[in-house]
């Protein structure tokens, strides 16, 4: 098949939509597929070698992203020139997010040409903290899921929450299908903790965070954790991190990792706290999961019930629930963290490598998807 994935910006921009983008159409074209990959430039990226995907950049401007707000300004007449010529060679259409200019286009096109068209919602509504804001974001939220499900073949979701966002405008109009993001388990396993710890200088329990710099990552909530209690130190990594400051002396700022040192980290670690809110499923949780790395997650930051159930341990949205639950984490001792690490590997290299995810997305953009989930 011709495969056409479509969503905000193009790999390699950081963010966990265009790693999963990145992932899905390297997943695609190893399966046989063509596959064509179209967004807004954002990171200037060159002609990569070794990207077995093609990448159509459409012209925009991108000044919301400085408000945190990552949907870009798409020149109409390229994006619409772009988009048409890629839905006409495109057998099926793979589009990612709702909100965005260019997949509610890519959606429309894709019905009038009847060509079968998956719409993954990776996030659904998330609270800003501002009410014009918040109602703007659900008005608009409510607007491209009415008009998508009646475009659609099918939704795709990450969580509970956002599907039931979505049943919520379009009943049973369309299937909703929860399909979970992957993990390369060969990249993120378990491997020799004690050089791990070594290589970075690490000599007392220690509590790591993945994540950039952003309000609804939650890392407010583990740094005022992280000042109640002296027995654990925090490690902090992801885009933007550096700009942290005035912080308690227990902390430790890394900044951005590549994939490989990040899953180093994974290995040194003694557990990742992951306190977001309004996220589909943080990747980083899979892939601490299929490091053998115990997770603690705030209420809102993982789906309610999946394979991870099972070995993620919540607490509440509460920087002293969150030290108990760090606490209970290390009075386990080495024998609790390496049998709960190994129950996590477990479940990622059952559940979350990225071949699953790819085959059922596959099955999902059938001309036939009802087939699939009857």
């Amino acid at each position: 098949m011709n495969l056409l994935l479509v969503a905000n910006y193009l790999p390699p921009y950081e963010g966990g939509i265009q790693f999963v983008v990145d992932r899905l159409a390297r997943g695609y074209t190893a399966r046989g597929h063509d596959v064509a990959v179209t967004g807004h430039d954002a990171a200037r990226r060159p002609d990569p070698a070794g990207v077995p995907y093609r990448a159509v950049p459409v012209p925009a401007a991108n000044p919301l992203e400085r408000l945190s707000i990552p949907i870009p300004l798409f020149a109409p007449a390229a994006l619409h020139r772009i988009t048409r010529e890629l839905v006409r060679w495109a057998d099926a259409v793979h589009v990612h997010g709702l909100l965005y200019p260019n997949t509610a286009l890519a959606v429309s096109l894709a019905a009038r040409a009847g060509v079968p068209v998956v719409v993954t919602e990776h996030v659904g509504l998330v609270a800003t903290g501002g009410r014009l804001l918040d109602a703007a974001q659900a008005t608009a939220f409510r607007w491209a899921t009415r008009r998508a499900g009646r475009r659609a073949t099918a939704f795709a979701v990450l969580n509970e929450r956002v599907a039931g966002e979505i049943g919520a405008v379009i009943g049973g109009a369309r299937p909703v299908v929860r399909i979970d993001n992957g993990v390369d388990t060969a990249r993120f396993r378990p491997g020799d903790r004690a050089a791990a710890r070594d290589r970075h200088g690490f000599t007392r329990p220690t509590v790591l965070f993945v994540g950039r710099l952003a309000r609804k990552k939650g890392l407010d909530l583990l740094l005022a954790a992280a000042s109640r209690s002296d027995r654990f130190d925090v490690v902090v990594c992801g885009k933007d991190t550096e700009r942290l400051r005035d912080l308690p002396p227990t902390v430790r700022v890394l900044g951005k990792l590549d994939q490989d040192a990040l899953a180093d980290l994974y290995r040194a670690a003694d557990l990742l706290v992951m306190p977001s809110y309004g996220e589909g499923f943080p990747l980083v949780v899979q892939e601490a999961m299929a490091s053998g790395l115990p997770v603690v997650a705030c209420a809102g930051a993982v789906p309610e019930t999946g394979p991870h159930a099972a070995v993620v341990r919540l607490a509440d949205r509460d920087p002293d629930a969150l030290v108990k639950a760090v606490h209970a984490v290390l009075d386990e001792g080495d024998a609790g963290r390496e049998r709960v690490g190994a129950e996590a590997r477990e479940v990622a290299v059952a559940h979350y490598d990225w071949s699953v995810a790819v085959d059922r997305y596959l099955a999902l953009l059938n001309p036939s998807p009802a087939e699939v989930l009857s």
